[in-house]
């Protein structure tokens, strides 16, 4: 059973994912949480740059976990982050196509005022990128992370598209690309 906190810190996800940082205020976050607001002051004292963080940390997680599992599922890295995709491709049809990856929202909202979330993002995307070169064995490290590195902005800009076109046809395209990039670049390893 989520914890009050816990339901505040999804709830701060999906309207991130929506509207970015800009679209997600104190008053549709108590509305989407059904949670009072004392209950954010209470855990959230510092306010939005607060939950915010938080929220976004809480999703990277979750990324991580899922890449993760994805990948010891699959019988190549190729087919792992393609699997990735497609389990993000999911999760963007089960929103109506209104959501997305919170991270990347913030991202594009973010403005001179705000440079924790800023850095809060930047150790995030850093944080995937280094997940993500470490699958990437027999590449030489400066390979790795530039592969890392193509992944997260392939994704990223697949899910704008998906949500910009209200159909997951951009993901599919790009999980099958990846797996057949990773998989090539891997395969020429000795």
């Amino acid at each position: 059973m989520l914890t009050t906190r816990d339901k505040i810190l999804r709830s701060a996800q999906t309207l991130l994912a929506q509207s970015g940082l800009s679209g997600a205020g104190l008053n549709p976050l108590i509305a989407a949480s059904g949670s009072p607001r004392g209950s954010l002051y209470h855990y959230f004292p510092q306010g939005k740059e607060q939950w915010v963080d938080e929220a976004l940390r809480a999703y990277s997680d979750y990324f991580l976990q899922a890449c993760s599992q994805q990948l010891a599922a699959a019988p190549t890295v190729g087919a792992g982050i393609e699997a990735l995709l497609l389990h993000l491709a999911r999760q963007l049809e089960k929103t109506g196509f209104s959501g997305g990856c919170p991270v990347g929202a913030v991202i594009l909202d973010l403005d001179a005022d705000t440079p924790d979330l800023r850095l809060s993002c930047q150790q995030i995307v850093t944080a995937w990128q280094a997940g993500l070169a470490s699958c990437f064995t027999g590449l030489e490290p400066g390979r790795q992370a530039e592969l890392a590195q193509f992944v997260v902005m392939t994704m990223e800009g697949a899910l704008m598209l998906a949500r910009l076109q209200q159909n997951s046809s951009p993901l599919h395209t790009a999980a099958w690309l990846l797996r057949q990039c990773i998989d090539q670049q891997l395969a020429t390893q000795p």
